[in-house]
């Protein structure tokens, strides 16, 4: 898919020396990470996480997964460590912040009166750019960070949280 609708991409998570990560205690620990976010529903085979989130669910709006509708995770062993990638879906996100963007133009459009054209477009704009790409930017920033900081907890210790 293209960018406005998903995101790939991969975290290294660097090893302790003379050891040989277990990528399986990873994708546990991710799994809890994720599960600890409450999304829809997670699964897990092998090293590979799939999880379902999304806009409409009963979480506080600093959850991590608030505007990621699904995604996937997997762990593979590296010769310095693990490399964690991953791709996340946006695409409730942006239904949601296009709906917005409608509803705005029309207020935006009744209300303006004289304004100029150019202030009513980039007016009408701003719900897209706003809930759409501030959301989405947060999450490029938090999202990897939740991954390589539970890919790091050891396979008998618990996830923590962010």
């Amino acid at each position: 898919m293209g960018f406005l609708l998903s995101w790939s991409s991969d975290v290294v998570v660097p090893g302790e020396p003379n050891t040989v990560p277990d990528p399986t205690a990873a994708a546990i620990a991710i799994e809890a990470a994720i599960r600890e976010q409450r999304p829809r529903s997670v699964s897990r085979s092998g090293t590979l996480v799939q999880f379902r989130a999304g806009v409409l669910r009963w979480v506080s709006n600093t959850n991590i997964l608030v505007p990621i509708s699904s995604g996937e995770v997997e762990v593979q062993t590296e010769l310095s460590g693990l490399r964690v990638s991953y791709t996340i879906r946006f695409t409730e996100l942006l239904v949601f912040a296009i709906v917005a963007t409608v509803v705005f133009t029309l207020v935006v459009s009744s209300k303006g009166g004289d304004a100029p054209t150019l202030f009513k477009l980039v007016a009408s704009t701003l719900p897209l750019w706003w809930i759409f790409g501030g959301n989405v930017s947060i999450t490029l920033f938090r999202f990897p960070r939740m991954l390589k900081r539970a890919a790091r907890v050891p396979s008998n210790n618990r996830w923590r949280g962010p």
